[in-house]
């Protein structure tokens, strides 16, 4: 079926050059949309009408840019299959990168394998942090808060159910404190609050640590008095606390006046769970997901010796993995060597399926023959910003469990730098002074035909 310019060509008795020379040009589009139009009798007989020199010319004119146009949609289709294997490429280099960091950060979430020596040594220095731990009135509150409040709540016995039955009866409103507290629970603001509700949320609203007011613990005593002195008689009853019953306010905001020794001697504040078994770190991180201990002796008899160096057990996670980590990459001459020239072969075929898309538009707009547009490809951003995309979201993270790592934040900044292309396709269209130059070679041309050739002899290098 023809298309409505072609429609209305087709129409007329007598047709000039550049009319048949349009009607091959649409006809064209419609044989590559699996609609051809006219047979070639019936292009045949048009042409063979023309007798006008000038008409003539003008529709040789127009085959040279039907030739020009079949060779082009060539190599346009080319340069899109090119940048698509050239992204592709890329996006398997930053696959196998990606693999081999998941391969470490899933080794890292494991309970951290570590010799008897270096246990020992990570015991001894996290017992040593705990023995220089002191606590204030505010921890001494929060403790108690946290554990009673939820036996309250519960309905178990607690020696200060009478003083949790009046916070419930009486509305926080008007407190600053409820004030900070719809802040942070910002959906609470259609409940009616009870200052109960504020003893439970307690660090939130209460503690400098979290709202960053100096003294904010003052405002506590303040808004629960007997509460306050009720829990610090309780414990101004312990041998070596006496001095708690009866605090100035400069005191009552000191966040030292109970020492390690005193805690776990009066078995207080999770002093001696601190101790017993305190969280440990070993080479700068925190062993947060547990431990598990080998004896070194044992271990030697192994083929896995060769993870103990020097007394600590480094993980091997494989030689294709760890070909892939971070560190390895930025090492590797090679592996650099092949990313740039991806990314290089990546930005060239993005900058030739600009330059097609230019000369495709100008055509159609120098011919006036829109229908050709329809050749127009992807200009590439969906790879590109994909590309983007996996780089930025590439985790990479180290907790010392291999031997000679980088620093995580310099590997990510290092290695990102390196994986991502380094240009945008906006950048790769022709510019501003491009524009002016190509704008001048169409005005100067002597016909549509070598007007559109002169172009993509600028952008592309070549006649095609």
């Amino acid at each position: 079926m023809a298309t409505n310019t072609l429609s209305k060509l087709l129409k007329k008795k007598k047709l000039t050059g550049e009319e048949v020379g349009k009607i091959i040009l649409i006809d064209m589009v419609n044989d590559h949309l699996g609609k051809p139009t006219l047979s070639k009798v019936e292009k045949d007989a048009y042409v063979d009408a023309l007798v006008d020199n000038k008409d003539i010319r003008t529709y040789n004119d127009y085959l040279s840019l039907y030739r020009f146009l079949g060779s082009m949609i060539l190599d346009y289709e080319s340069t899109s299959r090119a940048y698509a294997v050239c992204a592709l490429e890329v996006i398997r280099q930053i696959s196998e990168i990606k693999t081999a960091e998941n391969a470490y950060f899933i080794a890292s979430l494991q309970p951290r394998i570590l010799t008897k020596k270096d246990y020992d040594v990570a015991l001894s220095e996290a017992r040593d942090i705990v023995k220089t731990f002191k606590w204030g009135v505010v921890d001494i509150l929060q403790k108690e808060l946290e554990e009673h409040a939820k036996l309250f709540t519960e309905s178990k016995e607690t020696p200060y159910k009478y003083y949790f039955d009046e916070a419930k009866k009486q509305s926080a409103k008007g407190l600053p404190a409820e004030e900070r507290h719809l802040f942070v629970y910002s959906e609470d603001h259609k409940k009616d609050l009870s200052k109960f509700d504020l003893l439970v949320d307690f660090f939130d609203v209460y503690t400098e640590r979290e709202t960053e007011i100096k003294g904010i613990e003052l405002e506590f005593k303040k808004d629960f008095p007997a509460l306050t002195q009720a829990i610090l008689d309780k414990y101004s009853k312990f041998e070596g606390l006496e001095h708690l019953a009866n605090l100035s306010d400069t005191d009552f905001i000191n966040d030292e006046l109970v020492d390690f020794e005193t805690a776990y001697r009066l078995d207080i504040l999770d002093a001696r769970s601190l101790y017993d078994t305190p969280i440990l770190e070993h080479k700068g991180y925190t062993l947060d997901s547990g431990i598990a201990i080998i004896d070194e002796t044992t271990w030697q008899l192994k083929t896995q010796d060769l993870n103990i160096k020097n007394g600590t057990y480094y993980y091997r996670l494989g030689g294709l993995i760890e070909r892939h980590l971070a560190e390895n990459v930025l090492a590797s001459s090679e592996i650099k060597s092949s990313i740039h020239r991806a990314k290089k072969q990546l930005m060239l075929n993005a900058k030739y399926l600009q330059s097609f898309e230019y000369i495709l538009e100008k055509m159609a707009e120098i011919t006036g023959v829109k229908e050709i547009l329809v050749y127009k490809k992807e200009d590439g951003s969906e790879a590109l910003n994909a590309i983007k995309g996996m780089v930025n979201d590439l985790l990479i993270f180290r907790r010392g469990l291999m031997l000679n790592e980088g620093k995580q934040d310099e590997l990510s900044s290092e290695l990102k730098a390196l994986l991502n292309p380094n240009f945008t396709i906006e950048e790769l269209k022709p510019d501003a002074e491009d524009i002016q130059h190509l704008e001048k070679i169409i005005e100067e041309a002597q016909s549509d035909g070598k007007a559109v050739m002169a172009i993509a002899n600028y952008l592309l290098g070549v006649s095609l």
